[in-house]
């Protein structure tokens, strides 16, 4: 009779433990897959002005997006995205893909994501020597602070200028 008990009590610690086991399983599998669906490709447009006529032709321009935690005093902003691209006339329109999580990516961890703040470099080597010096481009500081807002659906106009 005790041997029947321990075996009946083994038995339903077996079922416990797989029905246990499954439905983690299961809930895993949801998980994922609710996660895939959130991962959409997520684009910001951008489109580079300028005040004055600037000769870009063809001129290699490197466009970064920053991030960091806006309540963080001192803190460096950490690269979120990178596009090199080729400019031949201005305005000119360009597409950034942003990763899946940028607020991940920001080092020291953020706050709070209501805290981030995202930004633009841009500079082109118009003069083609590898170094940034007069006759290349950058941001026109002039008309703003080059922020950027990663929920945007519309195009966001930053100014750049000459050095």
């Amino acid at each position: 009779m005790k041997k029947k008990v321990k075996e009946f009590l083994t038995l339903i610690c077996v079922m416990f433990f797989f029905v246990f086991f499954y439905s983690c399983k299961t809930t895993d599998r949801s998980l994922k897959s609710e996660n895939k669906s959130e991962r959409t490709e997520r684009l910001i447009s951008v489109t580079l002005l300028s005040l004055s006529d600037l000769e870009v032709s063809n001129a290699k321009t490197t466009i970064t997006l920053f991030g960091y935690d806006k309540l963080m005093a001192d803190a460096e902003a950490t690269l979120i995205c990178e596009k090199e691209i080729y400019i031949s006339k201005l305005p000119c329109t360009v597409e950034l893909q942003l990763p899946t999580e940028p607020e991940a990516l920001i080092y020291p961890k953020i706050s709070s994501r209501e805290n981030v703040n995202y930004y633009l470099s841009v500079y082109g080597d118009l003069n083609t020597n590898g170094k940034q010096d007069k006759g290349d481009i950058k941001i026109n500081f002039d008309q703003g602070f080059p922020n950027i807002d990663i929920n945007s659906k519309d195009p966001q106009i930053i100014y750049i200028k000459n050095i």
